[in-house]
């Protein structure tokens, strides 16, 4: 039985948005959650379609973002487990340009 527009909107993280596959809970890989936001990552098991989430609790509900993606879940990892660049890392590269760029001249 397909479901209708309306269903498939309230089960988002149910199954895969492309080929209509039900996830299980091994495809999901949680990887920040912070206060009422969360960015989970979901492989589709029969397709191998990757999926970015992004989803937060509002007054007024939940609000979701799904993005199609193709990292797979150990490049994801690294993308999110880095450390955030701050201004000091930002400081030190423009210091390391501006003095390679200075013994040119």
């Amino acid at each position: 039985m397909k479901q209708s527009k309306k269903n498939r909107n309230e089960n988002v993280l149910e199954s895969c948005f492309f080929c209509n596959s039900y996830y299980s809970q091994d495809d999901f890989l949680m990887l920040e959650e912070q206060d009422q936001k969360n960015t989970v990552h979901v492989t589709c098991p029969k397709c191998n379609t990757s999926t970015l989430v992004f989803s937060s609790i509002t007054n007024t509900g939940i609000v979701s973002l799904g993005i199609a993606t193709d990292l797979d879940k150990n490049e994801v990892k690294k993308m999110f487990c880095n450390k955030a660049i701050d201004a000091d890392d930002v400081l030190e590269m423009h210091e390391l340009v501006y003095e390679k760029d200075a013994l040119r001249v």
